[in-house]
C-alpha cells in the first residue's frame, strides 16, 4: 500500500514539473500544445502499461505453473550457472560449489489451490537461492578458518571472530549481486525459451529502443538543467547562439560519460526499477518543492532551492555509498563495534507506527531502507528544507504575476477570457448561471481552458472519464466499498484482473495506435512545414533572467 499508492501519489503531484526542460517539454508550438500533449501521454502510457504486464504474467505463468515446472527448473539452473560465472569468475572455488549445489535440484511442483500460495521467501526461486547463499558462506568460513587459501579479495583474513565476520561480510555481498542479477536475467532467459528467434530478436531490439528512448531523454534533460540553471547563471558574460549551442553538447556529453561510469562500476545489488528511481532521485527528491513552490509561491528564493537540491544530491549519493557497501563494509564494522542489536532496535521502533507498510529491522545481506522509502522521505525532508530557507531568506515578495504574465502583463488575455465568460453565463437568468458555474467548474476540474478546440475538449473529458471516472472510481472505489462488504472470490478477482488490465486497455490500445499513426504522420509534415517558415531566432532567448523577468520578454517592453 505504501509503495503502491502513497508513494506514487505523492510524486505525481510534486514530481509533476521535474522533468520540465527535457526534449518533449520544450519542444511544443505553445504552452496549449505542451499541455494537450501531456493529455495525450495519458493514452500512449496505457498501450506501454499494458505491454509490460503481459511480459510479467508470462514469466510468472511459465517460472511457477505446474506445466512448465521441468523447463523451468533448466531456466533456473541455467540461471544460477551464468551467474556464477559472472559475479564469482575471480574465485574458481566458490564458483565450482555453486555449480555443485544448484546441479542436483530437482524441479518444483506447484499445484494452484492444493498446495500453500507461493511467497517472497517461499517459491522455487529460493531453492536455487539458498544453495548459492551456503556455499558461499562454508567457502568463506573455511578462508576466516584458514583452511583454503585465501582469495585475494578479503586481505587481512587470518582467523578470528573479526577475520569471521569479513569473509561472511565479503560472501553476502557476491550474494546480493548473485541474487539480483539472478532476477534481471531471468526476463532475457525466460523470454528467449518462450519465443522463436526471429521473433525473440524483435522483442529484444523493442525494449533496447525503449530503454534508449528513455536514457536519452533523461540525458538531454539533465544536461539541459545543468546548462541552463547552473552553468548560466555563473557565467557573467552571455553566450553567442553558437557557443551557447556548443556549450549544451560538451554538458551533454559529461552526463552521458557520468551515466555510464555510474552504471559501469555500480554493483548490481537491486531490481532495476529500485535502481532507475536511486538514480534519478539525486534530482527529483529535490526538484518537486523547487518547481511547484518556485512558481506558484511569492517566499521562494535561490537558496532554498541550492539547500534543497544539494541535500537531495548529498543524501542520495550517500545513500548510494551505504547501499553499494553494505554486505561487506558497513554490515562488518557494525558489528564489529556491536551495534547490529542496538539499531536493529531502533529501526523498528521507528518503523512501528507504519507497520505493515514499512517494516525496518537489520539484515545482514541487504540494507534494511529501500530506495524508494528512502527517496521518499528525503522528498518529504527537502520540501520542509525549502520552505524554512526560502522563509529566511526572503527579503520581499517575489513578483509572481509579472513572471506568469498575468494582472497587468496579461491583460489581453484576461479581457478575453471575460468575454467568453459574459457570452455563456447570460446575466439575469438564475438557472443558466447556475448551470454554466457548474460546467465552468467540471471544465476546471477538467483543466480545459478558452484556448481548447472541440477535438481538445473531447480528447480532455475522454480522458477525464477514463481516468478518473472508470479507472478510479469504478475499477478502485467501488471496488473497494464492494469488497469491505461482501468480498470476492478469486475466481472473480481472475475476471475483474483480466477485464480491467487487458481487455479494455487492448481496446483502448488498439483505437491509440491508430489515432496516433495518422495524427503523428500529420503533425510531423506541419513540424517541418512550420520550421520551414519560422521567423529568425531571438538571441535574447537563451534562458537567461533579470529581476524575474526572461530578456527575451524584458527587451519588448
Amino acid at each position: 500500500l505504501f509503495t503502491m499508492v502513497v508513494v506514487p501519489a505523492y510524486w505525481m503531484v510534486m514530481n509533476r514539473a521535474s522533468w520540465f526542460g527535457n526534449g518533449y517539454t520544450t519542444a511544443a508550438k505553445s504552452p496549449h500544445e505542451q499541455k494537450m500533449a501531456g493529455v495525450l501521454g495519458a493514452w500512449r502510457g496505457t498501450v506501454v502499461s499494458m505491454f509490460y504486464l503481459l511480459i510479467a504474467c508470462a514469466l510468472i505463468t511459465f517460472l511457477n505453473h505446474a506445466d512448465f515446472a521441468g523447463e523451468a527448473n533448466s531456466v533456473r539452473r541455467e540461471l544460477a550457472v551464468r551467474v556464477a560465472n559472472d559475479v564469482l569468475k575471480n574465485d574458481a572455488g566458490a564458483r565450482d560449489a555453486v555449480k555443485a549445489a544448484v546441479a542436483t535440484i530437482e524441479p518444483h511442483t506447484h499445484h494452484i489451490g492444493v498446495d500453500p500460495p507461493l511467497s517472497q521467501t517461499d517459491n522455487p526461486d529460493t531453492a536455487f537461492l539458498e544453495p548459492i547463499r551456503e556455499a558461499l558462506l562454508a567457502e568463506a568460513r573455511a578462508y576466516a578458518g584458514g583452511s583454503g587459501a585465501q582469495p585475494p579479495s578479503v586481505p587481512g583474513v587470518d582467523g578470528g571472530s573479526h577475520a569471521t565476520i569479513d569473509a561472511e561480510g565479503l560472501a553476502n555481498d557476491r550474494f546480493q549481486q548473485c541474487r539480483t542479477l539472478f532476477y534481471q536475467l531471468s526476463l532475457s532467459t525466460t523470454m528467449r525459451r518462450l519465443l522463436p528467434p526471429g521473433l525473440f530478436g524483435m522483442f529484444a531490439l523493442l525494449l533496447f529502443l525503449a530503454m534508449l528512448s528513455s536514457d536519452d531523454t533523461r540525458i538531454y534533460s539533465a544536461a539541459l538543467t545543468l546548462a541552463q540553471d547552473v552553468v548560466l547563471p555563473l557565467r557573467r558574460r552571455p553566450f553567442t547562439p553558437r557557443g551557447h549551442i556548443m556549450m549544451i553538447r560538451l554538458v551533454s556529453v559529461g552526463v552521458g560519460a557520468f551515466f555510464f561510469a555510474g552504471s559501469y562500476f555500480m554493483k548490481q545489488l537491486d531490481y532495476v526499477q529500485m535502481f532507475n528511481t536511486m538514480a534519478v532521485s539525486i534530482w527529483t527528491s529535490g526538484a518537486g518543492p523547487v518547481m511547484i513552490l518556485g512558481l506558484y509561491t511569492r517566499f521562494g528564493t535561490a537558496a532554498g532551492a541550492w539547500a534543497a537540491l544539494g541535500t537531495s544530491t548529498a543524501m542520495t549519493t550517500l545513500f548510494v555509498l551505504v547501499q553499494r557497501n553494505w554486505a561487506d563494509v558497513v554490515y562488518p564494522v557494525l558489528a564489529k563495534a556491536n551495534l547490529v542489536d542496538g539499531l536493529d532496535r531502533l529501526l523498528r521502533a521507528v518503523s512501528s507506527p507504519l507497520s505493515p507498510w514499512i517494516e525496518w529491522s537489520m539484515d545482514e545481506v541487504k540494507c534494511p531502507v529501500n530506495t524508494i522509502e528512502f527517496s521518499f522521505f528525503l522528498a518529504l525532508f527537502t520540501l520542509f528544507l525549502y520552505i524554512v530557507v526560502s522563509k529566511l531568506t526572503c527579503s520581499k515578495p517575489f513578483d509572481l504575476d509579472r513572471m506568469l504574465h498575468r494582472g497587468a502583463a496579461g491583460a489581453a488575455s484576461d479581457e478575453i477570457r471575460v468575454t467568453s465568460d459574459e457570452r455563456v453565463l447570460h446575466p439575469g437568468v438564475p438557472a443558466v448561471v447556475a448551470q454554466s458555474c457548474v460546467k465552468s467548474l467540471l471544465s476546471r476540474l477538467v483543466g480545459i481552458t478558452p484556448e481548447y478546440t472541440r477535438g481538445d475538449r473531447i480528447i480532455a473529458w475522454c480522458v477525464f472519464f477514463y481516468s478518473l471516472v472508470f479507472s478510479f472510481g469504478c475499477c478502485f472505489l467501488a471496488v473497494a466499498i464492494w469488497n469491505a462488504f461482501s468480498p470476492w472470490p478469486i475466481k472473480r478477482w481472475g475476471r475483474y484482473f483480466v477485464a480491467v488490465h487487458f481487455i479494455v486497455p487492448a481496446i483502448v490500445s488498439a483505437i491509440s495506435t491508430v489515432w496516433f499513426g495518422i495524427g503523428g504522420v500529420l503533425g510531423l509534415r506541419q513540424l517541418f512545414r512550420d520550421l520551414a517558415a519560422r521567423k529568425e531566432v531571438n538571441a535574447l532567448d537563451d534562458g537567461r533572467v533579470e529581476d524575474g523577468v526572461s530578456l527575451a520578454d524584458k527587451a519588448t517592453r
